[in-house]
Protein backbone atom coordinates (compact mmCIF):
# COMPACT_ATOMS: atom_id res chain seq x y z
CA UNK A 1 0.00 0.00 0.00
CA UNK A 2 1.47 3.35 -1.05
CA UNK A 3 2.17 5.79 1.75
CA UNK A 4 0.42 9.14 1.50
CA UNK A 5 2.93 11.93 1.93
CA UNK A 6 1.74 15.12 3.65
CA UNK A 7 1.76 18.44 1.84
CA UNK A 8 3.22 21.68 3.13
CA UNK A 9 -0.28 22.96 3.84
CA UNK A 10 -1.18 19.83 5.84
CA UNK A 11 1.96 20.27 7.98
CA UNK A 12 1.00 23.88 8.70
CA UNK A 13 -2.61 22.86 9.35
CA UNK A 14 -1.55 20.23 11.90
CA UNK A 15 0.62 22.82 13.64
CA UNK A 16 -2.26 25.30 13.73
CA UNK A 17 -4.53 22.71 15.37
CA UNK A 18 -1.91 22.28 18.08
CA UNK A 19 -1.62 26.02 18.61
CA UNK A 20 1.82 26.21 16.99
CA UNK A 21 2.67 28.88 14.44
CA UNK A 22 5.21 27.75 11.83
CA UNK A 23 6.95 29.98 9.35
CA UNK A 24 7.24 28.83 5.75
CA UNK A 25 10.85 27.74 6.27
CA UNK A 26 10.00 25.87 9.50
CA UNK A 27 7.14 24.04 7.80
CA UNK A 28 9.46 23.04 4.95
CA UNK A 29 11.99 21.77 7.50
CA UNK A 30 9.35 19.58 9.17
CA UNK A 31 8.17 18.34 5.78
CA UNK A 32 11.73 17.28 4.99
CA UNK A 33 11.98 15.34 8.25
CA UNK A 34 8.68 13.58 7.53
CA UNK A 35 9.89 12.68 4.04
CA UNK A 36 13.03 11.11 5.51
CA UNK A 37 10.99 8.98 7.92
CA UNK A 38 8.53 7.88 5.24
CA UNK A 39 11.40 6.89 2.96
CA UNK A 40 12.37 4.27 5.52
CA UNK A 41 8.80 2.99 5.74
CA UNK A 42 8.63 2.72 1.95
CA UNK A 43 11.62 0.37 2.08
CA UNK A 44 9.80 -1.73 4.69
CA UNK A 45 6.75 -1.90 2.42
CA UNK A 46 8.84 -3.82 -0.13
CA UNK A 47 9.83 -6.54 2.39
CA UNK A 48 7.56 -9.64 2.26
CA UNK A 49 5.74 -10.29 5.52
CA UNK A 50 6.56 -13.60 7.18
CA UNK A 51 4.17 -13.69 10.11
CA UNK A 52 4.75 -16.41 12.70
CA UNK A 53 2.03 -18.96 13.33
CA UNK A 54 -0.55 -18.22 16.02
CA UNK A 55 -0.55 -21.54 17.82
CA UNK A 56 -3.20 -21.23 20.54
CA UNK A 57 -6.87 -20.36 19.94
CA UNK A 58 -8.48 -17.42 21.67
CA UNK A 59 -11.33 -14.92 21.45
CA UNK A 60 -10.97 -11.14 21.31
CA UNK A 61 -12.28 -10.88 24.88
CA UNK A 62 -13.95 -7.75 26.22
CA UNK A 63 -13.34 -4.74 28.43
CA UNK A 64 -14.96 -5.68 31.76
CA UNK A 65 -17.70 -3.52 33.29
CA UNK A 66 -16.88 -1.29 36.25
CA UNK A 67 -18.15 -3.76 38.87
CA UNK A 68 -15.66 -6.35 37.57
CA UNK A 69 -12.83 -3.84 37.32
CA UNK A 70 -12.74 -1.98 40.66
CA UNK A 71 -9.14 -0.79 40.26
CA UNK A 72 -9.36 -0.09 36.49
CA UNK A 73 -6.52 -2.60 36.14
CA UNK A 74 -8.06 -4.62 33.31
CA UNK A 75 -7.85 -3.41 29.74
CA UNK A 76 -9.42 -6.63 28.49
CA UNK A 77 -10.44 -10.00 29.89
CA UNK A 78 -10.08 -13.23 27.92
CA UNK A 79 -8.58 -16.69 28.22
CA UNK A 80 -5.80 -18.22 26.17
CA UNK A 81 -4.87 -21.71 27.36
CA UNK A 82 -1.31 -22.80 26.64
CA UNK A 83 0.23 -26.23 26.27
CA UNK A 84 -0.71 -29.22 28.42
CA UNK A 85 2.51 -29.34 30.43
CA UNK A 86 5.30 -26.93 31.24
CA UNK A 87 7.02 -24.84 33.87
CA UNK A 88 4.15 -22.31 33.98
CA UNK A 89 1.32 -24.83 34.32
CA UNK A 90 -1.42 -23.46 36.56
CA UNK A 91 -0.13 -19.88 36.40
CA UNK A 92 -2.57 -17.11 35.49
CA UNK A 93 -0.75 -14.52 33.42
CA UNK A 94 -1.83 -10.97 32.63
CA UNK A 95 -0.09 -9.09 29.80
CA UNK A 96 0.60 -5.39 29.82
CA UNK A 97 -1.53 -3.82 27.10
CA UNK A 98 1.59 -2.89 25.14
CA UNK A 99 2.35 -6.54 24.34
CA UNK A 100 0.94 -8.02 21.14
CA UNK A 101 -1.62 -10.79 21.54
CA UNK A 102 -2.87 -11.81 18.10
CA UNK A 103 -6.52 -11.06 17.40
CA UNK A 104 -6.99 -9.09 20.62
CA UNK A 105 -7.45 -5.30 20.44
CA UNK A 106 -4.89 -3.21 22.31
CA UNK A 107 -4.63 0.44 23.29
CA UNK A 108 -1.25 0.98 25.02
CA UNK A 109 -3.21 3.18 27.43
CA UNK A 110 -4.12 5.73 24.75
CA UNK A 111 -7.52 6.34 23.08
CA UNK A 112 -6.08 6.96 19.61
CA UNK A 113 -4.43 3.50 19.61
CA UNK A 114 -7.52 1.71 20.95
CA UNK A 115 -8.88 -0.77 18.43
CA UNK A 116 -5.57 -1.76 16.86
CA UNK A 117 -5.55 -5.55 16.50
CA UNK A 118 -2.10 -7.14 16.20
CA UNK A 119 -1.84 -10.07 13.77
CA UNK A 120 0.88 -11.86 15.75
CA UNK A 121 1.77 -12.96 19.26
CA UNK A 122 4.82 -11.37 20.84
CA UNK A 123 7.66 -13.86 21.26
CA UNK A 124 7.26 -13.84 25.05
CA UNK A 125 3.57 -14.73 24.64
CA UNK A 126 4.36 -17.80 22.52
CA UNK A 127 7.10 -18.93 24.90
CA UNK A 128 4.88 -18.61 27.98
CA UNK A 129 2.02 -20.47 26.32
CA UNK A 130 4.44 -23.18 25.22
CA UNK A 131 5.27 -23.57 28.93
CA UNK A 132 1.56 -24.13 29.74
CA UNK A 133 0.74 -20.66 31.06
CA UNK A 134 -2.86 -19.45 30.88
CA UNK A 135 -3.22 -15.85 29.74
CA UNK A 136 -6.28 -14.32 31.39
CA UNK A 137 -6.24 -10.80 30.01
CA UNK A 138 -4.50 -7.54 29.18
CA UNK A 139 -3.59 -5.08 31.94
CA UNK A 140 -4.08 -1.34 31.68
CA UNK A 141 -0.87 0.65 31.25
CA UNK A 142 -0.02 4.32 31.31
CA UNK A 143 -0.64 6.46 28.22
CA UNK A 144 1.90 5.15 25.68
CA UNK A 145 3.84 3.82 28.70
CA UNK A 146 5.21 7.31 29.37
CA UNK A 147 4.32 7.72 33.06
CA UNK A 148 5.86 6.41 36.25
CA UNK A 149 2.62 7.03 38.13
CA UNK A 150 -0.87 5.63 37.55
CA UNK A 151 -2.96 8.65 36.54
CA UNK A 152 -2.42 8.89 32.75
CA UNK A 153 -3.96 5.59 31.66
CA UNK A 154 -7.00 5.50 29.41
CA UNK A 155 -9.95 5.27 29.97
CA UNK A 156 -9.43 5.73 33.72
CA UNK A 157 -6.58 5.95 36.24
CA UNK A 158 -5.42 2.71 37.84
CA UNK A 159 -6.02 2.56 41.60
CA UNK A 160 -3.70 1.05 44.18
CA UNK A 161 -5.54 -2.00 45.66
CA UNK A 162 -3.87 -1.44 49.04
CA UNK A 163 -4.60 2.29 49.19
CA UNK A 164 -6.90 3.54 46.40
CA UNK A 165 -6.00 7.17 47.10
CA UNK A 166 -2.34 6.51 46.25
CA UNK A 167 -0.42 5.66 43.10
CA UNK A 168 -0.09 2.14 41.75
CA UNK A 169 3.17 3.05 40.02
CA UNK A 170 3.82 2.86 36.31
CA UNK A 171 4.00 2.45 33.55
CA UNK A 172 2.84 -1.12 34.26
CA UNK A 173 0.20 0.15 36.68
CA UNK A 174 -2.51 -2.36 35.80
CA UNK A 175 -0.02 -5.22 35.91
CA UNK A 176 0.96 -4.27 39.46
CA UNK A 177 -2.63 -3.84 40.63
CA UNK A 178 -3.70 -7.18 39.12
CA UNK A 179 -1.02 -9.13 40.98
CA UNK A 180 -1.46 -7.25 44.27
CA UNK A 181 -5.23 -7.81 44.11
CA UNK A 182 -4.57 -11.55 43.52
CA UNK A 183 -6.38 -11.44 40.19
CA UNK A 184 -3.29 -12.85 38.45
CA UNK A 185 -0.22 -14.84 39.47
CA UNK A 186 2.20 -13.32 36.98
CA UNK A 187 2.29 -9.97 35.17
CA UNK A 188 4.33 -9.27 32.05
CA UNK A 189 6.31 -7.01 31.99
CA UNK A 190 7.25 -7.30 35.66
CA UNK A 191 5.13 -4.83 37.57
CA UNK A 192 6.48 -1.92 39.63
CA UNK A 193 6.40 -2.44 43.40
CA UNK A 194 3.07 -1.44 44.94
CA UNK A 195 2.52 -0.77 48.62
CA UNK A 196 0.18 1.27 50.71
CA UNK A 197 2.99 3.82 50.92
CA UNK A 198 3.76 4.06 47.21
CA UNK A 199 3.37 7.84 47.20
CA UNK A 200 4.50 8.52 50.74
CA UNK A 201 8.13 7.43 50.78
CA UNK A 202 10.37 9.83 52.73
CA UNK A 203 12.40 12.14 50.48
CA UNK A 204 16.00 11.11 49.72
CA UNK A 205 18.64 12.70 51.91
CA UNK A 206 20.04 15.97 50.69
CA UNK A 207 23.53 16.22 49.21
CA UNK A 208 24.70 18.00 52.37
CA UNK A 209 23.43 15.27 54.68
CA UNK A 210 24.99 12.54 52.50
CA UNK A 211 28.34 14.34 52.69
CA UNK A 212 28.01 14.67 56.45
CA UNK A 213 27.36 10.94 56.80
CA UNK A 214 30.32 10.10 54.56
CA UNK A 215 32.59 12.41 56.54
CA UNK A 216 31.41 10.84 59.81
CA UNK A 217 32.11 7.32 58.54
CA UNK A 218 35.62 8.36 57.48
CA UNK A 219 36.38 9.79 60.95
CA UNK A 220 35.22 6.53 62.50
Amino acid sequence: MALVRPSLSSIKGAADRLGITLSESEAKSYLGMVDDVLAGYEVLETVPEQLPEVKYPRSAGERPPADENPYNAWARKLTVAGGATGRLAGKRVVLKDSICLAGVPMSVGAPFVDGYVPPVDATIVTRMLDEAATIIGKATCENLCFSGSSHTSWPAPVLNPLAPDRSAGGSSSGSAASVVAAAADVAVPPSPPVSAATTSHPPPPSTASRRARTSSRRRQ
